[in-house]
C-alpha cells in the first residue's frame, strides 16, 4: 500500500550544480527530550525545511494527498506514484477527474493555509524507470511557476552520508498522513470557514528505527526492496509513516543537530503493523538523476556528518532514560549483580545474577562506554531463562559460553528486565536484533523497538513514552560498574 499520495519536485537546469550546506540551522535538534527518539508528537515547521504538502483543489475543497519537499525554490522532490495520476491541462496540472494539483508550503497547520502557502504547479518529471512504488525508482521532481523564500532540504547525495547499520542518529519522518492504519482523509474548516480534506489537520513526526536489509528483503520477497531502497520501523510497528505522507522527507541528522533527508516516503504493506516496515526511496541513488535535472541543490558534506566520539554513548544513553521512564512502575521488583561489584577488570570471567520478586522471563542488557548494546540473555548460545520469586539465576549458567570482559574502559550500565510470558522476545533475538556474536550491531534501533515492544505489551497509547499503570507481572533493575585494567 502506498504511503502517501506524493511529494513535489521539479527544476530544469541544464548546468547542475550543488551548493554546499550550512553548518548550523536555525533549530537543531535536543534528542535529550525524552519523546524524541522514539514518541512521535507535533512537529515544529522550523525542524522540517522545505516540508510541503501536494494538494488537489476542486468544487468540494482542497484534498491533502501527498508530502514532499521543497529542494530549490522552485523545485519540490516527492514520490513519482503521487504524480503519476496527474496531467497537463492548459496552465494546470489536473487528476483524472479534473481536479487542480498544487503546492502548499509554509505551515504547519492545514487550517492556516493562506493564498501566499500555495504555489501552482509548472512542470512535472517522473523518474523515467517508474512502474509501480513497489518495483522502485518511486522519484520524482515538481517545478513550482514561482520561486519561494525560506530554507529548503539539505539532500544526501552521497552512500557515505546514508544511514548504515551501526548508524547511532535518529531518523525521523513528518507529514499529514494517517496516525492509523488505513486511516481516511477527514473533513476541516480553515480559520476562515471553508472545507478542506486531509488526513490529519497538524504535521507530525515521529522517529523510525533503521531496519536490517535482509530482513526488510524477507519480509517484501516480490518486491524491490535493494540498494535504491531504505528500510525502517519497529519490529512490533505502533510508530510508522502511513497514508497521506507518501513523498514526504525521511531525515537524519549531522553533527550539529540538523537535519539533511535521505529518503522519500514511497510504500509498505499497511502501516503501524508488526514487521511492515515502511520503505522509503534512497535520495544518494538518484543522485545522477537529480544532478541532470535540478541546479542549485543544497548537499550535505561529509564533514558534518562525522560523528563526535562521544555522541553515541550520549544518544544512547538518552535512549536509555526513555527505557527507565517506560518501565518506571517496575523499578525495584528486580535486582541485578555482577562478580567483581561495582569494578571489573579486563579479561575477567563475567557472572551475572538476577534475583526477582515477580516470575517472568529475563531480558539482560549491557550497554558499554562507547554506546555499544549487548544482549547478555537470551543470546544465540542460550535460550530465555525464566526466574521465580526467591529463586536467583545466574547468566551465564551452563558452561554453554563465557563472558569476558573487553575494553572500552569505563562506565558501564547493566539492564535487567523481568518480562510476562507473553512478551515478544524473539524480535530481540539475533535475526532481527541484528546481533554478531553478543553485541548489537545497531545499538539504537535496538533500543528504539525494545522500547516499542514494551509499550505495545503493556497497551500504552499516546504520542509520548510514559509509564502505564502499575505494569503487574514486569520487573526492572538497572546498575552502574567500571570496567578497568
Amino acid at each position: 500500500m502506498y504511503r502517501f499520495l506524493c511529494s513535489l519536485l521539479c527544476v530544469l537546469s541544464t548546468v547542475p550544480q550543488l551548493v554546499a550546506a550550512q553548518t548550523r540551522c536555525d533549530q537543531p535538534r535536543d534528542f535529550a527530550a525524552r519523546d524524541k527518539v522514539v514518541g512521535g508528537r507535533y512537529a515544529l515547521l522550523e525542524n522540517w525545511p522545505g516540508m510541503a504538502s501536494l494538494r488537489i483543489r476542486d468544487a468540494d475543497g482542497p484534498l491533502y494527498k501527498c508530502g514532499g519537499t521543497l529542494i530549490t525554490p522552485d523545485t519540490v522532490l516527492t514520490a513519482a506514484h503521487c504524480v503519476a495520476g496527474l496531467s497537463q491541462t492548459g496552465d494546470n496540472w489536473v487528476d483524472p477527474d479534473g481536479g487542480i494539483a498544487e503546492i502548499m508550503i509554509g505551515t504547519a497547520s492545514l487550517g492556516a493555509v493562506e493564498p501566499r502557502h500555495i504555489r501552482p504547479i509548472a512542470t512535472i518529471i517522473k523518474h523515467e524507470g517508474y512502474i509501480a512504488a513497489s518495483r522502485g525508482d518511486d522519484i520524482a521532481l515538481i517545478r513550482l511557476r514561482s520561486p519561494v523564500g525560506g530554507a529548503v532540504s539539505r539532500l544526501s547525495l552521497s552512500p557515505s552520508s546514508d544511514p548504515a547499520k551501526a548508524w547511532t542518529t535518529p531518523l525521523m519522518v513528518a507529514g499529514f498522513g494517517a496516525t492509523a492504519d488505513r486511516g481516511q482523509a477527514k473533513r476541516f474548516q480553515d480559520l476562515k470557514g471553508a472545507t478542506f480534506y486531509a488526513a490529519t489537520e497538524r504535521l507530525e513526526e515521529v522517529a523510525v528505527p533503521l531496519t536490517d536489509p535482509a530482513t526488510c528483503k524477507a519480509r517484501y520477497s516480490t518486491s524491490t526492496v535493494g540498494t535504491g531502497q531504505i528500510c525502517a520501523g519497529y519490529v512490533e510497528g505502533g510508530r510508522d509513516s502511513c497514508q497521506g505522507d507518501s513523498g514526504g522527507p525521511l531525515v537524519t541528522f549531522d553533527r550539529n543537530g540538523c537535519p539533511y533527508q535521505v529518503g522519500v516516503v514511497s510504500w509498505g504493506d499497511r502501516c503501524a503493523q508488526a514487521e511492515s516496515y515502511g520503505i522509503y526511496t534512497r535520495i544518494s541513488a538518484y543522485a545522477d538523476w537529480i544532478k541532470r535535472q535540478v541546479g542549485g541543490v543544497r548537499t550535505v558534506s561529509l564533514d558534518e556528518v562525522s560523528t563526535p566520539p562521544s555522541a553515541p554513548n550520549e544518544l544512547v544513553d538518552r535512549a536509555f532514560s526513555l527505557l527507565d521512564a517506560a518501565l518506571k512502575p517496575a523499578k525495584g521488583r528486580a535486582k541485578v549483580v555482577i562478580n567483581g561489584g561495582d569494578k571489573v577488570k579486563v579479561g575477567d570471567a563475567a557472572k551475572f545474577a538476577v534475583t526477582s520478586d515477580i516470575a517472568g522471563r529475563v531480558l539482560l542488557i549491557d550497554i558499554n562506554a562507547k554506546g555499544e548494546v549487548v544482549q547478555l540473555s537470551p543470546n544465540e548460545y542460550s535460550g530465555a531463562k525464566r526466574i521465580e520469586p526467591g529463586s536467583p539465576i545466574t547468566v551465564p549458567s551452563d558452561g554453554s559460553f563465557i563472558i569476558r570482559v573487553q575494553e572500552p574502559l569505563g562506565r558501564d550500565k547493566l539492564i535487567a528486565i523481568v518480562v510476562p510470558d507473553a512478551f515478544n522476545m524473539d524480535a530481540l533475538q539475533t535475526a532481527k536484533g541484528g546481533m554478531k556474536g553478543l553485541v548489537v550491531e545497531a545499538p539504537l534501533p535496538y533500543l528504539q523497538n525494545l522500547i516499542q515492544l514494551i509499550r505495545a505489551a503493556t497497551g500504552a497509547k499516546g504520542l509520548v513514552v510514559e509509564p502505564v499503570g502499575a505494569m503487574p507481572g514486569w520487573g526492572f533493575a538497572d546498575l552502574d560498574y567500571e570496567v578497568v585494567r
